[in-house]
């Protein structure tokens, strides 16, 4: 879609695209003057030939097609798509022209200056990793001729379409464009379309025209943005299955952007039958999954090499003074040719004051993935912030060297004063416990008809338990499997399976 307004964004399913809801989206972001819109009519040449007339706009200077596909001029007024043409034959070829796709599945990209936080687009291409046979690995050593390089601009989320010879930009705009806008113009990148742009979308949406910006006609914050063009049918696609209403290529039913909806409480599409939709989130659907596996071949016949560190979409997390892990997750021919040992890893560059890492060699499950931990170790002098890691895993087959990457986030310790943490513990403490940090909670006195026992304060007639870790009736013979009367101590809680107190970590 035009800018990144949109609370959602979407994906794919051939031939497809979509608004994805994101939990951390702030909202609308504040057009920028320069991205008024004027809709051209244009004409796309296809590679075999055909000429598609499209309507496309003038965005920062570059034409862009569809709201955010950037389209590549070919002279003499015509365009082509931005190194992507798909060819006529339709679905029973099930193929597009050559050059279009990215070669052995395997995706390389790098980072512009412009990028100051990879987190989001991180989790993007984890999702694309996790869920299908395609590739991403960081090109460490900038020498790979063909590669997605990533960018932030001022104008919302966009990218080509298909994989071109050399550098194929996807701008993502920081603080504005989430994973799931990432996974989407990534979706783009390897060849997919805008799900409402379908053929056979008629039968099971319905546009509400009189509900989307046409300009000046549609008066208001619609004055200069005319998004007719974004729904654009195009029929030389190629569609996999049926309709998808959670393809992440899709277009939500409602948007909160005053310059895309005239009645932002109104929805821009309905199924046919008047009604709305959820907003597709999430990431990549089953069905955009068997998209791209008509694109790339089956998971069941071939594993990608890759691999990622989870947990993905959030930041790994150390705090001075203590430990944090994440797992190194990986697939590929390596994983089953090695005797299970997995891929051995390293760390490359993680040039974070005060905060050492490690990994422990990899294991592979039985015709599965390899695991291998990535372990942080923060000293109380190590500066808090936010910082990237790059790692690197040798294939244990062909021993080739694979880059992937990992958000860190340094936190500080507590402060001194813990009136406020000891305020709000389950088990409320009457001593002075070790906190880490070099310091310790001291709650003071336990509450009326409370009593003090061990440092705890447990209700009256019980005391502190150390082996079951609660305050108990003394002879009673421990605790059945319910949480203790007064919870758990402090950083842990109750697990039912195991009907013990554990720690959070």
């Amino acid at each position: 879609m035009k800018r990144l307004p949109f609370r959602a964004i979407a994906l794919l399913s051939i031939g497809s695209m979509a608004l994805v809801h994101c939990s951390s989206d702030p909202g609308p972001v504040a057009p920028d003057p320069t991205t008024a819109t004027v809709t051209h009519a244009g004409t796309l040449i296809l590679r075999s030939g055909q000429k598609l007339p499209i309507q496309y706009e003038i965005i920062d200077g570059k034409p862009r097609w569809l709201g955010d596909i950037d389209l590549k001029p070919a002279g003499g007024g015509e365009m082509h798509l931005d190194g992507f043409t798909l060819d006529a034959g339709g679905p029973s070829t099930g193929t597009f022209a050559s050059g279009q796709l990215w070669k052995n599945n395997m995706v390389y990209y790098r980072f512009d200056s412009t990028i100051a936080d990879p987190t989001t687009i991180l989790a993007g291409m984890m999702d694309w990793m996790s869920k299908t046979q395609v590739s991403f690995l960081y090109d460490n050593d900038k020498t790979a001729s063909d590669y997605i390089l990533f960018r932030s601009d001022t104008s919302g989320c966009h990218s080509g379409e298909g994989h071109r010879t050399g550098e194929n930009d996807i701008y993502l705009q920081q603080g504005a464009c989430f994973a799931d806008q990432a996974v989407h113009e990534i979706g783009h990148t390897m060849g997919l379309l805008h799900e409402q742009s379908r053929p056979d979308r008629d039968n099971y949406i319905t546009i509400q025209w009189s509900n989307i910006c046409q300009g000046a006609a549609s008066g208001g914050g619609c004055a200069s943005f005319n998004q007719a063009s974004n729904f654009q049918i195009v029929n030389t696609g190629i569609d996999v299955g049926s309709f998808d209403f959670s393809s992440i290529m899709l277009y939500p039913a409602i948007t909160g952007d005053p310059h895309f909806a005239v009645d932002t409480s109104k929805p821009i599409i309905t199924k046919t039958d008047g009604t709305t939709y959820p907003t597709p989130t999430g990431g990549l659907s089953g069905a955009d999954q068997l998209a791209v596996q008509s694109l790339y071949g089956s998971n069941s016949v071939t594993f990608a090499d890759w691999f990622y560190i989870s947990p993905g979409a959030a930041p790994m997390q150390v705090v001075q003074g203590g430990q944090g892990q994440a797992n190194v997750v990986m697939n590929g021919p390596w994983v089953h040719n090695d005797s299970g040992a997995g891929a051995s890893t390293a760390i490359v560059s993680c040039n974070i004051p005060g905060v050492t890492a490690s990994i422990s060699p990899g294991y592979a499950f039985s015709g599965g993935e390899g695991v291998a931990s990535l372990s942080l170790s923060a000293s109380l002098s190590a500066t808090p912030g936010n910082y990237t890691c790059v790692v690197s895993a040798t294939d244990g087959y062909s021993h080739v060297k694979h880059y992937t990457m990992v958000s860190v986030q340094v936190d500080a310790c507590a402060p001194s004063s813990f009136s406020s943490v000891c305020s709000g513990l389950v088990t409320p403490l009457c001593g002075s416990h070790g906190a880490g940090c070099g310091v310790s909670y001291d709650c003071g006195s336990c509450a009326s008809g409370d009593t003090c026992s061990s440092g705890f304060c447990c209700a009256s007639g019980e005391s502190w338990v150390a082996a079951d870790n609660a305050c108990e009736v003394p002879g009673s013979g421990g605790k059945t499997c319910s949480p203790p009367p007064r919870g758990c101590g402090r950083g842990r809680y109750w697990d039912d399976q195991w009907c013990v107190c554990v720690g959070i970590n």
